[in-house]
């Protein structure tokens, strides 16, 4: 007998021993308690459902962090809920499946979603009726002859230009934003960057000819003492305009490279942000904790669960793709 039920604080510490014991990769937050709150604690309960066995084990689990969890002013037709931590124990079939089901009914989103999901849990997304794919690449690097982080052939050194009248202001006061693409408000850039518990984010306001046309959040990096910078979100008038963005958070920094995974869906899917695309010519490395000297693909499934479907943007910021 399997009963599927809310994460309770009473069982919070049966999810870890669960996770600690079964997942692949070390989880920060089984370690970090306050991270775990942060990320998923919504008032007596968690967003996070758990599969109990006949002895009260915990046998399975599937957590969600949706963006009303950073601004509860978000409408639920407008609440994206990203899919986290889907793990079952082998020993009961389709448990899996049951759990994604139970928690659709229960919380009824309207888009639901995953970014970096592993081959085996696309393909039965796909099955399921997902949108599956790959997130975008895109990066910029500096002039740097010996990089300590990056790998490149001479031949692909560009000196950096700024093109466009842009100007970044660096901000911890978002104030009242624009969205464009995206359907952020101040109250989610503050709660989930500027009050983040481990990471400390760079937010910058872009102006075009000082007019406000978007943002961009970024965090540095590091890997034997060389830097790095990732781009975890951003929502301009114009998408391409992230490259000049790129080019001036570059431009008389000590970063190697700026690196930024997106996708945009429904009719903003062919936009380009003309940015420097992985190849075998070149290593970007994104894992850092620990340090992988690899380019990463990224997967991602989706679905709406309506008939309205808003376009919307996918960053690193996005689900829990930039957590420790």
């Amino acid at each position: 007998m399997i009963k599927i039920e809310k994460l309770k604080k009473k069982n919070k510490n049966k999810l870890f021993f669960f996770l600690k014991k079964n997942w692949k990769k070390k989880l920060i937050f089984i370690r970090n308690k306050k991270l775990f709150d942060w990320m998923f604690s919504n008032n007596s309960n968690y967003n996070f459902y758990i599969a109990l066995n006949k002895n009260k084990k915990v046998v399975g689990c599937l957590g969600f962090v949706n963006d009303a969890h950073f601004d509860k002013k978000i409408k639920k037709q407008n609440d994206r809920f990203w899919l986290v931590n889907w793990l079952s124990n082998c020993n009961y079939p389709f448990l899996g499946i049951k759990l994604l089901d139970f928690l659709l009914k229960k919380e009824k989103p309207f888009f639901v979603g995953t970014i970096g999901t592993n081959i085996r849990a696309k393909n039965i997304f796909s099955r399921l009726g997902f949108i599956v794919g790959e997130m975008k690449c895109g990066f910029l690097t500096n002039h740097i002859s010996k990089p300590k982080i990056m790998s490149y052939k001479k031949f692909f050194l560009k000196k950096i230009f700024v093109k466009k009248k842009i100007s970044l202001v660096r901000t911890f006061d978002i104030g009242n934003i624009s969205n464009f693409i995206a359907n952020k408000s101040k109250d989610f850039i503050k709660n989930r960057y500027l009050n983040h518990p481990v990471y400390n984010y760079q937010i910058y306001k872009v102006l075009l000819d000082n007019y406000y046309i978007g943002y961009v959040v970024a965090r540095k990096v590091e890997h034997k003492s060389s830097f790095a910078l990732k781009i975890v979100d951003f929502d301009l008038k114009k998408p391409s305009l992230l490259k000049d963005c790129l080019a001036i958070l570059l431009k008389d920094s000590h970063y190697e490279y700026c690196i930024v995974y997106y996708h945009f869906t429904q009719n903003l899917r062919n936009k380009s942000l003309k940015l420097m695309k992985l190849n075998k010519s070149v290593i970007v490395p994104h894992y850092f904790n620990p340090f992988v000297k690899k380019n990463i693909k990224l997967n991602f499934a989706y679905k709406y669960l309506n008939k309205k479907k808003n376009e919307t943007l996918f960053v690193l910021g996005d689900c829990d793709q930039d957590r420790p």
